[in-house]
């Protein structure tokens, strides 16, 4: 059938919509392995300490990685380190306390270091991806604005991370 014309050719988007595909396809593939060393970071964090993830969930929030850097910048005192504690976490101080009270030791720091640092490094390298994908959807504005007519299709990057 091919030998006489008889089968259609594949669909192949043109070429800025692959280069689109091509950016938020790498894109999801940072938002999980954030996920991932956001989950590594609180396995350490916990192997240190005790269930922190009992009294905090955003680990990696600003408030927690002024804990960790704390935490690694030989800070092993519960109460000090209980005492960055802003907001939510203010409410369970002494859970808190008690949480942040254990054993750390010179490997749990080191490998805290290195995680927050590729943390920090996968969050700077999804908001320079984030940005790219802004331009490169500016020549679909009108079917963007088709889509984000939809009810609960957003237009807001920033989610993923």
């Amino acid at each position: 059938m091919l030998c006489h014309g008889r089968l259609k050719a594949s669909f192949i988007p043109p070429a800025p919509i692959r280069e689109l595909r091509d950016l938020t396809r790498y894109c999801k593939r940072l938002v999980l392995e954030r996920a991932r060393e956001v989950n590594r970071v609180q396995n350490v964090w916990e192997t240190a300490t005790s269930k922190l993830s009992s009294v905090a969930t955003a680990v990696l929030g600003k408030r927690g990685r002024e804990m960790l850097s704390a935490l690694i910048d030989l800070t092993t005192d519960a109460e000090i380190l209980a005492e960055l504690a802003r907001g939510n976490w203010r409410k369970q101080l002494p859970h808190l306390q008690q949480a942040l009270d254990g054993r750390v030791q010179a490997q749990h720091r080191l490998l805290l270091k290195h995680l927050l640092a590729h943390s920090t490094f996968l969050e700077e390298t999804l908001e320079q991806l984030h940005q790219e994908i802004e331009q490169h959807l500016c020549p679909f504005e009108e079917t963007m604005a088709l889509l984000m007519s939809i009810p609960g299709i957003a237009h807001d990057l920033r989610n993923e991370l």
